[in-house]
C-alpha cells in the first residue's frame, strides 16, 4: 500500500439517507471522507508498521484489494482513538514524547507496534489475562518505567487498546488513575458516576480483576460478550420444547418502525447495544460500524475474537446443554440484522424522502473527529440498487428477502431482541387501532392519505368555484 493511499482522519458528514438518486448517493459516500483536520501524513515506515499489524490481527485477506475501504476507515478509527487518548498513550509507551499533545511524524510506529502485540496475544493466548499483556509489553522493552507499583497508566493503555480491537467497550477519555472506566451501557448498578459522555453514565471497576482471564474482567463490566440462545437437539429431547417463534420482516422493517414516531433510530458503537430496545425513550439502538464486523467475518482462519469467545464459552455454558458457536458467526448474523431491517429499500425509504421530515434518519457524529463508516451508509442505502452492496461481505450466504423468519434457526444471538422489538411493534399498532375505533376523527392518518385529502379538497372548492362562476 502507497503512502499516499493512506486517509488522513476525517469528520463524518452528516449524511440523511432520505434519497432515490444513485448519483447522490455516491456523492454523499464521497462527502463521508472529507477531510476536516490538518493531521499530518503518515510516514512510510506508519503505513509499512499499520500493513503488518492489519496482516498479524485481521488475517492476510484483509490486504486483499475489496478491504481496502474497511482498513481505510479501521485506519482512521483507530487513528482517532490514538489522539483522544494521547496523553495516556504517550505516559504509557516508550518512544513518544510526553510533552506532545498530538502524534508527531513516525510516533505511529510506536503505536501501531503496540497495537499489534496487544491484538497477537488477543488472539492467540488462552484465556489471557490483562497484566500478562503488561508483562510481554515490559518485557518487549515497549513501556516506560512507572513509579505507581501497581503500574496503572499501562493497564488502562492496554485496557483501552482491547477495547478498540473488540468494540465491546469504550473506555472513557480522562479515567480514574487508580480504575477502569467504560461509558454507555444502561444496566442498573452502583458503579455508574456522572460523566461528561454521550450516554453521561459510567461503569467502573478497581484493578482487582486485571489478573483474572480478560472474558472474565470484560463481563464485570456487564454480559458484554455474546452468548447465543438457540436451544441444542438433547434440550429439545429432554423437554417440552415450545413452538419456535418467527420474526415478521414487516414488523421490524425500519419503515414500520418509524410509522407515527413509534421508534427512533439511535446508532451505537458498542457491539453489545445492537438492537437493544429502550421502551421507555422509544430508542432503538444499532451498531455503527459493520466494517469491522466485515473484517473479522474475513479472518477465516482463527478471527480475533475466537481466542476470547471460545474461553467465554468454557467458563460460563454447560456443554451438555447448550451448543458451541465460533465467533465469526455472531459477526455474520449481526450483518444479517442489517439487512433484515433494511431490506425492501427503495419503497422502504419513500416515507421519509421529503426535506425536513422528523422520520428522516441521519447518521450523526457522536463527536465531531469520529470517522464515519461508509459500510454503513451503503447497508441503509435508499438506492434501488443498494443491495449490491452485500458483495463486499463475501460468504454471509443472504438470499432474497424472506416474509418470515425461524427466530432460533436464522438468529439464535439477536433472537429475544427482535423478539421484544416485533412484540412491541405489534403492541403500538395495535394500541393505535383501539385509538381509531374509539375516535376516528383523532386517529393519525398516514402521510400518503394526507397528501390525498388535501388534493381531494383542492378539486372540490375548484369544482364549487367553477359552479358558481357558471351561475353567475
Amino acid at each position: 500500500m502507497a503512502a499516499t493511499d493512506n486517509p488522513t482522519p476525517v469528520q463524518m458528514h452528516s449524511t440523511r439517507l432520505g434519497h432515490t438518486s444513485m448519483d447522490t448517493w455516491n456523492h454523499e459516500l464521497e462527502l463521508s471522507f472529507i477531510q476536516t483536520h490538518d493531521y499530518p501524513s503518515s510516514t512510510v515506515e506508519e503505513v509499512r508498521h499499520r500493513d503488518e499489524f492489519f496482516y498479524r490481527v485481521f488475517g492476510k485477506e484483509s490486504l486483499n484489494p475489496e478491504f481496502a475501504s474497511t482498513r481505510s476507515w479501521y485506519s482512521q478509527f483507530l487513528e482517532w482513538k490514538f489522539r483522544i487518548h494521547w496523553r495516556l498513550m504517550s505516559q504509557a509507551l516508550r518512544g513518544l514524547d510526553e510533552d506532545s499533545l498530538m502524534p508527531q511524524p513516525g510516533n505511529l510506529v510506536v503505536v501501531y507496534d503496540f497495537l499489534t502485540t496487544v491484538g497477537v496475544l488477543l488472539k492467540a493466548r488462552e484465556n489471557l489475562v490483562l497484566v500478562e499483556v503488561v508483562d510481554e509489553l515490559d518485557n518487549n522493552n515497549a513501556l516506560k518505567e512507572q513509579l505507581d507499583q501497581e503500574r496503572g497508566i499501562p493497564n488502562q493503555v492496554v485496557f483501552a487498546a482491547i477495547g478498540w480491537l473488540s468494540m465491546l467497550y469504550d473506555m472513557v477519555r480522562s479515567p480514574n488513575p487508580s480504575r477502569l472506566e467504560v461509558t454507555g451501557f444502561p444496566i442498573n448498578s452502583p458503579k455508574f458516576r456522572d460523566f461528561e459522555a454521550s450516554e453521561n453514565r459510567v461503569i467502573q471497576q478497581g484493578f482487582d480483576y486485571i489478573d483474572q482471564p480478560m472474558h472474565v474482567l470484560i463481563n464485570k463490566f456487564g454480559p458484554l460478550i455474546p452468548e447465543a440462545q438457540k436451544a441444542s437437539s438433547l434440550e429439545k429431547s429432554l423437554v417440552s420444547y415450545p413452538t419456535q417463534q418467527t420474526i415478521e420482516t414487516r414488523a421490524v422493517q425500519v419503515r414500520t418502525l418509524l410509522n407515527s414516531n413509534q421508534l427512533k433510530i439511535d446508532w451505537a458503537t458498542s457491539l453489545e447495544s445492537h438492537l437493544q430496545l429502550d421502551v421507555n425513550t422509544r430508542t432503538l439502538k444499532l451498531f455503527k460500524f459493520p466494517s469491522f464486523c466485515k473484517l473479522i467475518v474475513a479472518d477465516k482462519e482463527a478471527s480475533l475474537l475466537s481466542r476470547l469467545f471460545d474461553n467465554h464459552q468454557a467458563y460460563t455454558i454447560d456443554n451438555i446443554s447448550r451448543p458451541r458457536f465460533r465467533s465469526n458467526d455472531y459477526f455474520r448474523e449481526l450483518l444479517l440484522t442489517y439487512h433484515l431491517i433494511f431490506q425492501d429499500n427503495s419503497e422502504l425509504w419513500k416515507p421519509f424522502s421529503r426535506s425536513g421530515s422528523d422520520q428522516n434518519i441521519e447518521i450523526l457524529p457522536a463527536d465531531p473527529g469520529e470517522p464515519h463508516d461508509p459500510l454503513l451508509t451503503r447497508l441503509c442505502s435508499p438506492s434501488p440498487t443498494s443491495w449490491s452492496s452485500w458483495q463486499v461481505c463475501k460468504g454471509l450466504a443472504i438470499g432474497e428477502p424472506a416474509n418470515f423468519y425461524n427466530t432460533h434457526a436464522s438468529f439464535p444471538f439477536f433472537a429475544a431482541r427482535l423478539l421484544e422489538l416485533q412484540t412491541f411493534v405489534q403492541n403500538c399498532e395495535a394500541e393505535r387501532k383501539v385509538c381509531s375505533l374509539r375516535s376516528p376523527w383523532n386517529a393519525p392518518i398516514s402521510d400518503d392519505i394526507s397528501q390525498w385529502l388535501i388534493i381531494l379538497i383542492l378539486v372540490l372548492f375548484l369544482i364549487i368555484f367553477i359552479l358558481r362562476g357558471s351561475m353567475w
